[in-house]
């Protein structure tokens, strides 16, 4: 029963991580058709775009690497880590998505 509710909230935070990218995308790349967009406009919304992709394509390939971990084709070697070392890439990763939401 716990097995299932853990696989249920997986899939249901999966779902979310893809939704947000593919809603960037597509928003847009909707925006895109609009007369009236300046090239600077055109510029910040492709690279929106080619962020949200790149990391719908990393989200891909962890739910792949997770797949591949269960089937055990895959052998993890745990090694200590320094937290404070993660912050800055988490920033860089979710700044950009947190912003387009703020101006969205």
């Amino acid at each position: 029963m716990e097995c299932d509710q853990l696989k249920t909230a997986f899939l249901q935070n999966l779902s979310h991580e893809i939704c947000t990218p593919l809603h960037t995308i597509i928003g847009f790349s909707a925006l895109l058709n609009n007369d009236d967009l300046t090239k600077q406009d055109i510029k910040e919304f492709t690279v929106s775009i080619k962020e949200s992709g790149n990391l719908l394509i990393e989200i891909v390939h962890h739910v792949l690497g997770i797949s591949k971990i269960q089937t055990g084709q895959v052998r993890l070697i745990p090694k200590p880590i320094l937290i404070k070392s993660i912050f800055p890439d988490l920033l860089d990763l979710f700044n950009p998505i947190a912003n387009s939401k703020i101006l969205g």
